[in-house]
């Protein structure tokens, strides 16, 4: 999983210098993006590139979403600082927490244009990871990730009447 590109598959470990310091890299494929990414081997825990989430993961994340979101800042700025920290961390918890909160601000206060890319990109990260960890269709993980997230809004909106 690469933080910005998502779910990559290494296809070769090639011996070459790139960039001077650097002789060894991962050819990483992002076929959903149709790009080809060369990542020094020495650099992997810098650009937080890491291993897909377990299955088990896989229900940790759907428990994020189906809790009941928490109140994000009302300023914009605040906001969206808040929410880009959580969602450029890769990690599918954090990405979870996001699109959980921005989800319960939908319901409540609506999003921004901003709010909204936001959203998509959390959400297209999570289903990018579903798929690869549990080799389902994109559609399929979508499906869940909406109904968690339907749970939760009908819990919040319990807990407002």
């Amino acid at each position: 999983m690469h933080p910005v590109h998502g779910a990559g598959k290494v296809i070769d470990v090639q011996n070459k210098e790139l960039v001077e310091g650097f002789k060894r890299y991962y050819e990483i494929e992002f076929l959903a993006k149709k790009l080809t990414l060369h990542v020094p081997i020495r650099k992997v825990d810098d650009l937080g590139l890491r291993v897909v989430m377990s299955p088990s993961k896989v229900e940790k994340v759907l428990r994020v979403l189906r809790k009941e979101p928490k109140s994000l800042p009302d300023d914009y700025k605040k906001r969206r600082k808040q929410l880009e920290d959580l969602l450029d961390t890769g990690r599918p918890l954090k990405i979870a927490k996001a699109v959980s909160d921005l989800t319960g601000r939908q319901q409540s206060d609506g999003l921004s244009t901003v709010d909204n890319q936001l959203l998509s990109r959390g959400k297209d990260m999570l289903i990018a990871e579903i798929t690869t960890v549990m080799n389902s269709e994109a559609l399929d993980a979508r499906h869940e990730i909406d109904a968690a997230l339907s749970r939760a809004t009908v819990r919040m909106k319990e807990t407002l009447h």
